[in-house]
């Protein structure tokens, strides 16, 4: 392996974007299979068991990839970040379990809450390793990873839906072979490029920096807590409401937006160690040139995005689902809106990260979930499944507005 290779951000991007719209459409395949397999009602437990899983995986990435990225002059060491990682996992699993105890769920539900909160764990570990190659610019190898695990987990997740027509099982298939893949592949191939010290004795001497690093991180963890809530209490909401059933018809409808925002995605991840060089250096310049540039791009993605379902939404939404979703198609154009915004507050997120405005992303965060939860209610009581989409956009604008304010005081443009 050759450690001192580094990619262009051209082939970076190109590396990033193969590898995880390879990974997204094996994501998208495992909502997908529930609906034709077991139905709209299990989609719902399985969607309720992703939004949860989502929500609590802020807590077992402590939202520190970026902050790991940027962390250009090595003020903590690769073996931190992995020690930090498995505590903040284990935190994450023990929340997860605490959760569905006081939530009124039946035994079966929880169960698959708490699966699938174990292969997000793995996708946490998965994204420390990612760290170490993203920070080295090598994401080859990260595509690489992304495309073995969409292969193994479809394989496991689908092969044992179809035999068992069981969820749980299915979930737990998924969560093995994630398990394995970081295990056996992710952490080999990051080793080369890592720092971190493999002695007991070492371990010992890291505690302490890992605590140092934890309490650093807090800020952006607990706003990567909130953010991801922000958009997951509108569907808690909608469960609640109006039943597992229509928050299954709402995710398959929402399934193919998703892939507008991991588009966007695509392009701003690579993009994250450049941004912190800049800044570093205090080009703020260039700083600039590449958040336009980003801007301009998810703006293209959008007009695109509106183009093509507009042409193509109901004849592949009817090929995915058959006529039962044709009456649920007015969901398209908000969910459509909702991803732009999440792309694009992602991606200011990670320049506040970048200039070390933490405390300020977690009061945005903080500020936009607070705001989620007052409307959610409202608003899906006034427009149904959309008024879920109304309150999570309300909440994104108020994210986007805030960050673009505090992103140009922090980290003033060049006048030249």
């Amino acid at each position: 392996m050759n450690r001192a290779k580094e990619l262009s951000i051209g082939e970076n991007i190109a590396w990033n974007s193969i590898g995880n719209f390879v990974y997204l459409i094996a994501q998208w395949a495992l909502s997908y299979i529930v609906v034709r397999v077991l139905g709209y009602g299990p989609a719902g437990t399985f969607s309720l068991a992703m939004s949860i899983g989502n929500s609590l995986n802020a807590i077992a990435t402590y939202t520190m990839r970026n902050y790991q990225v940027s962390d250009l002059k090595g003020d903590y060491s690769d073996n931190q970040y992995i020690l930090s990682r498995a505590i903040t996992s284990g935190i994450s699993l023990l929340a997860c379990i605490v959760f569905t105890g006081i939530n009124p769920y039946d035994g079966y539900t929880s169960l698959c809450i708490i699966a699938y909160m174990v292969f997000k764990i793995s996708e946490a570990v998965s994204d420390v390793y990612q760290g170490i190659l993203q920070r080295a610019n090598r994401m080859d190898y990260i595509g690489k990873a992304y495309i073995l695990k969409s292969l193994v987990d479809l394989a496991l997740y689908c092969g044992i839906l179809l035999a068992t027509n069981d969820l749980l099982f299915a979930i737990c298939g998924l969560s093995i072979g994630s398990t394995a893949i970081v295990c056996i592949y992710e952490r080999a191939t990051a080793r080369p490029f890592s720092n971190q010290k493999k002695t007991s004795s070492d371990v010992k001497e890291d505690l302490g920096r890992v605590l140092g690093l934890l309490i650093a991180c807090l800020p952006i963890a607990a706003y990567g807590l909130f953010f991801n809530t922000v958009g997951q209490v509108p569907r808690y909401a909608l469960e609640f409401m109006l039943g597992s059933e229509k928050l299954g018809i709402y995710t398959s409808v929402a399934m193919p937006v998703t892939l507008v925002q991991v588009s966007a995605n695509y392009l701003f991840v690579p993009l994250t160690a450049p941004l912190a060089q800049c800044y570093l250096d205090k080009n703020s310049k260039r700083f600039y040139d590449i958040i336009k540039k980003v801007s301009i791009a998810i703006a293209i993605i959008a007009v695109c995005a509106f183009a093509g379902f507009g042409l193509l939404g109901k004849p592949v939404m009817r090929l995915l689902f058959g006529d039962s979703i044709l009456p649920h198609l007015y969901l398209l154009n908000p969910l459509i809106v909702c991803s732009i915004l999440v792309a694009l507050s992602w991606f200011l997120s990670a320049a506040l990260t970048v200039i070390r405005q933490l405390k300020g992303q977690l009061l945005l965060s903080l500020s936009s979930f607070i705001l989620s939860c007052i409307l959610s209610p409202l608003l899906i009581s006034l427009f149904g499944m959309n008024g879920a989409t109304f309150s999570y956009i309300a909440a994104l604008l108020a994210f986007s507005a805030g960050s673009l304010v505090l992103l140009f005081k922090s980290f003033k443009p060049s006048t030249a």
